[in-house]
């Protein structure tokens, strides 16, 4: 269940089987993570996502981006896409699938 490594790692297993161990530069998790609200990742901070890092989710304490390492295409998936102002009031551009694109200023 439980392994304490002196000076070392802590192992957490379940069903025999590790599922989580601290490590010098962090933690692994093997499986999924589930949270109850939200995970917290300060500015600077980022979610890498590829075997590369290829797809990359940040914040520099001004702006936001999502930045792919060109790898391939960025692909946004859905019936409609719209992209909305910050306060979410106002729409910029609305996309609706086998009908229209619609720019708004």
């Amino acid at each position: 269940m439980l392994e304490c490594i002196e000076g070392g790692a802590v192992n957490l297993f379940y069903g025999g089987a590790k599922k989580f161990e601290t490590t010098s530069y962090g933690a692994d998790i093997t499986g999924r993570l589930v949270t109850t609200s939200h995970i917290d990742v300060p500015d600077d901070a980022r979610i890498r996502l590829g075997d590369g890092d290829d797809l990359q989710l940040y914040h520099d304490g001004s702006h936001s981006y999502i930045k792919d390492a060109g790898t391939g295409n960025l692909v946004l998936n859905g019936s409609q896409i719209w992209l909305k102002n910050a306060a979410n009031s106002a729409n910029m551009i609305g996309c609706v699938e086998g009908s229209y694109v619609k720019l708004f200023h």
